[in-house]
This record gives structure tokens, C-alpha cells and sequence, in this order.
């Protein structure tokens, strides 16, 4: 037939499911196919799919397999809609012959990964219940009244991976400078997002989930419209502070909060061997980033890391 489907079902965030498509050249001649853009489309697919191989031959009597991943990264998060469904029609075309379309259905599990601070500091309950079909349709209804003050003053996830670096991270080196397990971090979003402990083989899958944490915003802890003044008063502290005043008071707490985590980290340098400097780069990328990548990225980057610097080596409390 000439339409195929793919179900994927409930999806998570950073944890990819593939499914195989196979094409069986039954004829006497060899074809090329293409998976070709939709009228209108850039691309033959969507961020959050991605589809291997995209063209090729297949001999007569031969097959060949295609995989198709669907894979939500901090890159493809936000191309999805608020409804979390995962939907898109693929069209495989074959050279000089017909189309094929092949729908692809599915959902983002419920996940504090990506939502706005703004949104996360107004609800008390986790993020996903154990019906998660039933969680999806109250999403629609239960839209989050930004208008209502907030309930928390850091998102409760986010609370939850820093109190956990500081009781069992503390004293371990290069903190952030160690990648995690996947599985790990995949153990991290259960958690959070189910208000579950978080049980995982190292600290380094904690550190690196809350880096992801805090690179998943769509609007970064320090807002897009305030990061070009961030920069320009980047080595002045009273500047700085009175910057920050004027920015969303959850974006602001989120900020201080991450700082107070770091300036602890440095209060066991000695044993961490942790530094100012190196953190103020790592975190520099992730709480300030520009609304377009920047063509000077070099002289920003720095500028980032100064602006944070400042927070880690002097006390900082409004």
C-alpha cells in the first residue's frame, strides 16, 4: 500500500526510539528512493525525528532497512507543540516511480524538561502522574494562570538535582567536566518528574542533568532582553546586581540560587579542587544566552563567564 504507519506511543525526553521501515525491491530493476520535503517544508522531516538513511539504491530482490529515531533533545523540545503529540507525514519518494507517505504518530511523556520557569515555579504536584494518557488531556484544560502568584521560588525539579549535588557531590572533582550515562540522566528526569527519589551510579549524571536542566528553558534564566545590558556590565558588580533586580523574579531566584549552589562548591575547593573560573565559563553559556547564535561568540563567551564570575566570588543576597 502505498501509506504506512509508524506508532511510537508515549516518547521521553533524551531517550530515543527507533523503529525500522523495510524496503523490499520485489521487481527485476534496481530503485533509488528519496525522502523528499512536503510542499512548502525545508526539511523531510521534523526536528525531533531523524531518518537513516535519507536516500539510497535498492537491487532487485534485495532490501534495505530504514531507521527511523525519534529522539527530543534541548534542540528539538521546543519545535513541539503544547499538546505534546508528536505527528508528521514523511514522504519517500522513488526515483521516476510513485510516493509513499508514512504517517508517524506519537507523544512527549509529560517532563519538566523545557517548560518555563514561570510556569514551573506555580505548580506544587510533579509534572507526570502514573496515567500519562490521562495527564495529556488535562494539559489542555489546566492551562498554568500566570496571573496567580507563584507557589514556589525555584521550580521544585531543579531544587531537587542541586540538593542532591550538595549532599553527595561536594567533595567529588571535576564536577561538570565528567559526562554522565544516559541511563542515569534518563533515572534524573523519572525522578524529578514523578517526585520520586533519584537513585543513580554517579554524581557526574546528576551534574550533567542540571546542566541540561538549565539549557532547556526556552527563555534562559537570564532573559533574552536583558542579556545584551548583562554583557556590557559584566566586570561591574553593583551594576550587575541592579540588573538582575529588574528581571522576573523567578528567573532572578533560579540565578541566585544556582550561584549559591556554586559558591558552596568552592567553599570545598580544597577537596573538589573546583575553581571559580572554570565554573563561571561552564555556567556562563548556560544562565545567559543570546536570542540568535552570535557571529563574535569568542569576546561574548568571556563576557558571559565575567558576568557570572562576579556572583561566585562576592556574597550575593538582595
Amino acid at each position: 500500500s502505498s501509506g504506512i504507519n509508524a506508532e511510537y506511543g508515549g516518547v521521553k525526553y533524551m531517550e530515543a526510539q527507533e523503529q525500522p521501515v523495510t524496503l523490499h525491491n520485489t521487481g527485476s530493476d534496481m530503485f533509488e528512493f528519496e525522502f523528499i520535503p512536503k510542499l512548502g517544508d525545508r526539511s523531510c522531516c521534523l526536528p525531533w525525528l531523524q531518518i537513516e538513511p535519507k536516500r539510497g539504491i535498492v537491487d532487485a530482490g534485495k532490501i534495505v532497512i530504514i531507521n527511523m529515531m525519534v529522539w527530543i533533545d534541548n534542540n528539538s523540545l521546543h519545535t513541539i507543540e503544547s499538546d505534546m503529540k508528536l505527528d508528521e507525514i514523511l514522504v519517500l519518494h522513488l526515483v521516476n516511480g510513485k510516493d509513499y507517505f508514512i504517517s508517524i504518530s506519537g507523544y512527549l511523556v509529560p517532563t519538566g524538561f523545557g517548560r518555563p520557569i514561570v510556569e514551573l515555579v506555580r505548580l506544587r504536584e510533579p509534572i507526570r502522574k502514573q496515567n500519562i494518557l490521562v495527564d495529556i488531556e488535562q494539559a489542555e484544560e489546566e492551562k498554568t494562570d500566570l496571573n496567580k502568584p507563584p507557589l514556589l521560588n525555584i521550580p521544585k525539579e531543579l531544587w531537587r538535582i542541586m540538593d542532591y549535588l550538595l549532599h553527595y557531590a561536594l567533595e567529588e572533582e571535576d564536577l561538570f567536566l565528567t559526562g554522565g550515562s544516559n541511563m542515569d540522566i534518563g533515572a534524573v528526569r523519572d525522578a524529578i518528574d514523578t517526585n520520586e527519589p533519584i537513585r543513580v551510579s554517579s554524581v557526574h549524571s546528576v551534574a550533567e542533568a542540571l546542566i541540561l536542566f538549565l539549557n532547556s528553558f526556552s527563555e534562559p534564566v537570564i532573559p533574552y532582553e536583558h542579556y545584551p545590558i548583562c554583557l556590557e556590565h559584566c566586570t561591574h558588580f553593583t551594576n550587575s546586581r541592579r540588573i538582575l533586580k529588574s528581571i522576573n523574579v523567578a528567573h532572578r531566584n533560579v540565578f541566585k540560587y544556582v550561584c549559591a549552589f556554586l559558591r558552596e562548591l568552592l567553599e570545598h575547593s580544597e577537596v573538589n579542587k573546583s575553581d571559580a573560573k572554570t565554573l563561571s565559563q561552564i555556567f556562563g553559556e548556560v544562565l545567559l544566552k543570546p536570542y540568535l547564535p552570535e557571529i563574535a561568540a569568542k569576546s561574548t563567551f568571556k563576557k558571559r563567564s565575567l558576568f557570572v564570575y562576579q556572583f561566585l566570588v562576592n556574597d550575593y543576597d538582595e
